[in-house]
C-alpha cells in the first residue's frame, strides 16, 4: 500500500477544510456551527436544494444523476425537517429500481438520514426476510446489496442521539452476521466495519420489548457484550466457521478497537492488550496482525497505563520488524496513539519515546519506509502541539534534513507534507515555508507540486498566493493538481468557488469533473450554490457534468466537519477491502465526496 492511498483517505481530519471555509466545530465536534458565515443557511438548503433533489429522485432517468442524488438527499435531510417523510418515500421507491448503483444509492441515502425508520427499511434488506422485502418491491436481496445495508446501517447509528436506536442497528448487524448461510466476505466486512461505528457506551441497555427475546440481543446489551462479540470474530481460525476469512477478521480487529474505546477503561485496555497479542502471533496472517497494529492506533493511549505502555513498546519495536505493511502501520499507529490522552497527570507522558524512535527511523529507515515515517512525525508534533506542548525543534530539524538528502520527488512530497503536519501554528511555521517554497520551485511533478501546495496551505504561507493562483488556472488538465491547488488556496483563506464552477462548466472530462466535485464540495462556499443550482437546470449539459453538480451542491451544503464516508474510510484496513468498498468502480470509497 502507497502512503498517498492512506492519505487519500485520512487526509480531511488532518486538513480540516470545513473550519476553514465554514467556521468553527459545534460542541458535538461532528459538525460546523449552524450560522457558520460562509456555510448555505438551512433555509436555502430546505428552500432551494431540497426540493431540486428530490425532484431529480422522483423523475429523472439518467441513473448517474438519480444516484446523486438519492446520496444528497440523505445528506442534507435534517431528521427534524418536514421533510423528512418526503426524502424516505423518495429513497425507499428507488430500492426496487433495475440499476443496482442506484438501489445502492438509496440505501446509503437512507443510513445517512440517521432516522429510526430508515434504518428498520435497512435492516429488512440486511436480513433478507422474504416479506419484508416483498413490500419493498424486491424479490430477493443479493449479497452486495445487502453489504450497502449494513455499512447503511453504520452510517445511521454514527447520526443517531438515541441509545436504543443504536442497539437495534448493532442487533441487525450481529443477526446478520449469525444468520447469514455462505458467510460472503462482502456482507460479513460490512457488518462488523458498521459495528464498529455503534457506540454502546459503557452502561447496560435495557431493550425494548419487542426485542427482548431476540436470540443475539445479548451481544449488544452494552458496549462491553458487543467488544466480546466482536473480539471471537478475531478468535476463530479460516476454515473452521464458514466465512471467518482474513478479510472478516482483519475488520474485526479495528470494530473491536473502536467498540472497546467506548465501552470503558477495562474493556478498553482489555482491548490494548488483546490486540498486541494478535499483532504479535506471527501464526497469523499478516493482515490480520497489520489491522491489530491499525487497531492500536485507536484504543491505545499515549499515558501510563500498563497496557498503553505495552502498545507503545510493540510498536516501537514494530518500526524495524516484520513485513512492510506492519512496519509502515506501526509507524500511524504510535503517532496516533501517543496524541490520545490517558488517564492521570500523565495522559501523554508516552509522547517523547514516540518521537526518539520515529526520528531515529527517519535517517536509517528503509527508503520504502521514509515517507510513512515523515508522515508519522508529522502527525505526531501536531497532535503534541494541539494538546498545548511545545515540543522545540527536534521534529522539525530531522524532517528538514531528511528533505535535503531526499532520493525521490515521492519521498519529497510526504516529508513536505510531515514538515507542514509538524510545524503548522508553531514558531518555525515560516522557516518550514521557505523550505516547502523552494521545493516546489524545483520540482515539476504534478503529484509532488500538488502534495506541496497542501503543505504550503498547511503552513500559512501567503507569500504563495499568487503563485498557487496560477497553478490553479492551469490545473485544469491535471485532476489531482487541480484539487490540492484548490485545497491549499482555501487554507490560506483564498476563495476558489468562481473559479471552479467555471472549470466544473467548462470541462468535458470524466476525470477533470470528479476531482472539480471534490475540490468544489470541500472548499466551495454558500456563493457557489446558485450558480451550481443554475447549471443543473441548463438540461442541454451532459449527463455527467450535471450529476457532478449534484454532488458538488451536496458536499458544500453539508455541515458535517468530514466528508460523509470519513466513518467507514478512516483507519480502514484498506489492504483487505472487498469489492463493495472498493474495486469495483462502484464501491463505497470509489464515490465522490
Amino acid at each position: 500500500m502507497h502512503w498517498s492511498h492512506w492519505w487519500f483517505l485520512e487526509s480531511a481530519r488532518y486538513l480540516d477544510l470545513r473550519a476553514h471555509v465554514q467556521g468553527p466545530p459545534a460542541p458535538d465536534g461532528r459538525t460546523v456551527v449552524l450560522r457558520a458565515p460562509l456555510a448555505p443557511s438551512r433555509n436555502i438548503v430546505r428552500d432551494r436544494v431540497l426540493p431540486r433533489l428530490l425532484d431529480i429522485a422522483r423523475t429523472e432517468r439518467s441513473d448517474d444523476m438519480v444516484s446523486s442524488a438519492l446520496v444528497a438527499i440523505g445528506r442534507l435531510t435534517d431528521p427534524s425537517d418536514a421533510e423528512l417523510p418526503l426524502a424516505i418515500a423518495a429513497l425507499r421507491a428507488r430500492l426496487s429500481a433495475p440499476n443496482m448503483l442506484v438501489r445502492e444509492s438509496a440505501l446509503l441515502g437512507l443510513g445517512l438520514l440517521g432516522d429510526p425508520e430508515a434504518a428498520e427499511i435497512l435492516a429488512s434488506v440486511l436480513s433478507g426476510d422474504e416479506e419484508a422485502l416483498g413490500a419493498l418491491g424486491l424479490e430477493v436481496s443479493p449479497a452486495r446489496l445487502r453489504a450497502f445495508a449494513a455499512h447503511a446501517l453504520g452510517f445511521s447509528a454514527q447520526r443517531m442521539d438515541d441509545a436504543r436506536s443504536r442497539q437495534r442497528v448493532a442487533l441487525a448487524l450481529v443477526e446478520a452476521l449469525e444468520g447469514d448461510p455462505h458467510r460472503r466476505d462482502d456482507v460479513a466486512v460490512a457488518a462488523l466495519g458498521s459495528l464498529g461505528l455503534v457506540d454502546l457506551g459503557p452502561r447496560s441497555i435495557i431493550p425494548r420489548e419487542d426485542i427482548r427475546e431476540r436470540e443475539a440481543i445479548g451481544h449488544v446489551l452494552s458496549g462491553r457484550a458487543l467488544a466480546r462479540y466482536v473480539d471471537g470474530w478475531i478468535d476463530r481460525s479460516v476454515g473452521q466457521r464458514a466465512g471467518h476469512t482474513v478479510r472478516s477478521r482483519a475488520f474485526a480487529c479495528v470494530a473491536y478497537a473502536r467498540i472497546a474505546d467506548d465501552a470503558g477503561e477495562d474493556v478498553r485496555t482489555d482491548a490494548v492488550e488483546r490486540l498486541v497479542d494478535v499483532a504479535e502471533d506471527r501464526a497469523l496472517h499478516m493482515h490480520v496482525r497489520t489491522s491489530a497494529t491499525i487497531g492500536l492506533g485507536e484504543v491505545a493511549r499515549g499515558g501510563g497505563a500498563d497496557a498503553d505502555r505495552r502498545a507503545r513498546e510493540f510498536l516501537v519495536a514494530g518500526l524495524r520488524g516484520g513485513q512492510p505493511l506492519e512496519r509502515r502501520f506501526s509507524r500511524i499507529a504510535l503517532a496516533s496513539s501517543s496524541i490520545r490522552p490517558g488517564g492521570g497527570d500523565d495522559g501523554l507522558s508516552g509522547w517523547t519515546k514516540a518521537r526518539t524512535a520515529l526520528t531515529g527511523e527517519l535517517a536509517r529507515a528503509r527508503s520504502s519506509d521514509l515517507a510513512w515515517t515523515a508522515l508519522a512525525l508529522g502527525i505526531l508534533e501536531g497532535g503534541v502541539r494541539e494538546a498545548g506542548i511545545e515540543a522545540g525543534p527536534g521534529t522539525t530539524s530531522a524532517l528538514s534534513t531528511m528533505a535535503v538528502r531526499r532520493k525521490s520527488d515521492d519521498d519529497s512530497a510526504a516529508l513536505g507534507l510531515g514538515i507542514a503536519l509538524a510545524a503548522r501554528g508553531g514558531p518555525r511555521a515560516d522557516a518550514m515555508g521557505n523550505r516547502v517554497a523552494d521545493e516546489l520551485d524545483a520540482t515539476t511533478s504534478p503529484v509532488m507540486r500538488g502534495h506541496l501546495a497542501i503543505a504550503l496551505g498547511l503552513l500559512e504561507r501567503s507569500e504563495s498566493i499568487d503563485l498557487l493562483r496560477d497553478e490553479l488556472a492551469e490545473a485544469r488538465n491535471q485532476p489531482i493538481l487541480l484539487w490540492s491547488v484548490a485545497v491549499s488556496l482555501v487554507l490560506l483563506g483564498e476563495p476558489v468557488d468562481d473559479d471552479l464552477v467555471d472549470a466544473l462548466r467548462e470541462s468535458n472530462s470524466s476525470a477533470q469533473r470528479i476531482a472539480i466535485t471534490a475540490a468544489l464540495g470541500q472548499t466551495g462556499t454558500a456563493s457557489a450554490v446558485e450558480p451550481l443550482l443554475a447549471l443543473l437546470a441548463e438540461d442541454d449539459r451532459p449527463t455527467p457534468l450535471r450529476a457532478s453538480v449534484v454532488d458538488s451542491l451536496a458536499a458544500i451544503c453539508d455541515l458535517d466537519r468530514l466528508p460523509w464516508r470519513d466513518p467507514i474510510a478512516h483507519a480502514l484496513p484498506y489492504f483487505a477491502a472487498t469489492p463493495t468498498l472498493n474495486g469495483s468502480g462502484s464501491g463505497l470509497l470509489e464515490r465522490p465526496w
